[in-house]
């Protein structure tokens, strides 16, 4: 099972170290896609090949923690990587 983390930009530039590293949420282990949420979230879809499954995420952008997720499909098979494409053209 994979994590989804944050590695935090320390305060003084990129080359400054360490990085602050964060457990977001268990579970995405594969390539995902990020659409923006609220005025301070994100909204996370990620595929998780091991347990198969298809899982959103929305996470706050001011304070890394996790809103709220919601497994999509369970029944999927192997899931290596998630598009969003919005068809209709609204959120």
């Amino acid at each position: 099972m994979g994590e989804l983390v944050w590695l935090r930009n320390p305060e003084g530039g990129l080359n400054n170290l360490p990085w602050e590293e964060k457990v977001i949420t268990n579970g995405p282990e594969s390539i995902y896609d990020v659409i923006p949420g609220s005025s301070d979230s994100i909204i996370l879809f990620a595929a998780e090949f091991f347990t198969k499954k298809l899982t959103v995420y929305e996470i706050s952008t001011k304070t890394g923690l996790l809103l709220r997720s919601k497994v999509i499909d369970d029944t999927i098979d192997f899931a290596y990587s998630v598009k969003y494409i919005n068809l209709t053209g609204n959120y």
